[in-house]
């Protein structure tokens, strides 16, 4: 019987000595990242833009000016803010402006703003600006997820014969 005892023993140390203690060497494993996504007036790069359409008044040859952003350093750092946009509307309006870099301090504010002519085949006519902005800084950094966009609708009239 204790021949049976020891046999039975040195059997289950061997099964498992070859099975093993069921360990692992390494594993895997997805991880995911929560972003925090806020409204555009809240978030560290804060964007103010018109959210219905625009009317804007002009004169057939002149430049008519329109906002197209305000952005707001709400990071506890200078900030360099970039604002690319792209003009979309009739054949003869033509569009001037700039979409930085600017250098931003904490709290300040840069206006971005371009202008299109009023053409002199078109009375009134709409514009859309599409607009996507970044923020960089030292250990700060943000950019918005898609493209915003701001519509106009642009009334144009003619010069005067007095002018």
């Amino acid at each position: 019987m204790r021949r049976a005892f020891f046999v039975c023993c040195a059997l289950a140390a061997v099964v498992g000595l070859t099975v093993g203690a069921g360990g692992f060497t390494s594993a895997e494993a997805d991880r995911g990242v929560a972003v925090e996504v806020s409204d555009d007036e809240d978030a560290y790069m804060a964007l103010d833009a018109p959210e219905q359409t625009v009317e804007r008044d002009g004169t057939v040859g002149e430049a008519v000016p329109l906002p197209v952003v305000n952005v707001t350093n709400q990071f506890t750092e200078d900030v360099t803010v970039t604002v690319d946009y792209t003009v979309l509307g009739p054949a003869g309006a033509s569009t001037t402006g700039d979409s930085g870099p600017t250098d931003l301090g904490v709290g300040k504010v840069t206006e971005v703003s371009t202008t299109v002519t009023c053409p002199a085949d078109a009375d009134d006519y709409e514009v859309s600006v599409a607009y996507d902005a970044t923020a960089d800084g030292t250990s700060a950094f943000a950019e918005t997820s898609e493209d915003r966009t701001v519509d106009y609708e642009i009334t144009c009239e003619q010069r005067s014969a007095d002018s």
